[in-house]
């Protein structure tokens, strides 16, 4: 991995999540080994408890604001696509405060926009919530502005981000009042 991809901040935002999902795979009893050139395709080759093969992508993304999914690149979709063996997607989600993911093969419902591959929340498996030092560690990386005007997915009664007052809040609060914009604005 060359030194200036180390130095991205979603590169150190993303190691934060690899660790936890670590942690995840301590507790679960898999072996795991860090697969080589992981800036190009799955984090992990996974021996689950039960002897399954596995290869584990760990994405430290918060869902879409506009819409109730979480996706990855498109050709890393693809490249997990011709992987040998199960792809698990496993979503480290700031703005929800959760971790939770899913099989590749179990994402039925797919929607492409341009270079992304989004999967519903609904067809994810919680995992578990981030823990009060987890959300400090991943807050040092500020969401957007637009993500205090979402509701949250997993937790619809207590907001995450607390409501700001911006023009680009408004202009967003004005096109989703539109429902037909809204469709066509975020999930088209």
């Amino acid at each position: 991995m060359n030194t200036h991809f180390k130095k991205l901040r979603t590169t150190k935002k993303g190691r934060i999540g690899e660790l936890i999902v670590k942690k995840l795979f301590d507790k679960w009893g898999w072996q795991y080994k860090e697969a080589p050139n992981r800036a190009h395709g799955i984090d992990f080759r996974v021996i689950t408890h039960r002897g399954e093969r596995i290869g584990v992508d760990a994405k430290t993304y918060p869902r879409r604001a506009c819409c109730q999914d979480n996706g990855i690149d498109y050709a890393d979709f693809r490249k997990y696509l011709r992987f040998n063996g199960r792809v698990l997607l496993i979503f480290i989600d700031q703005y929800e405060g959760m971790i939770y993911g899913q099989y590749l093969d179990e994402l039925k419902q797919r929607l492409r926009v341009k270079d992304k591959v989004y999967f519903r929340l609904s067809d994810m498996t919680v995992v578990r919530p981030l823990t009060e030092k987890e959300q400090k560690r991943l807050s040092k990386y500020k969401l957007p502005d637009f993500y205090a005007e979402a509701d949250s997915f997993f937790n619809p009664v207590k907001p995450v981000l607390p409501r700001k007052k911006s023009k680009e809040n408004e202009l967003l609060r004005t096109l989703f009042e539109n429902p037909d914009t809204q469709r066509l604005s975020c999930c088209s």
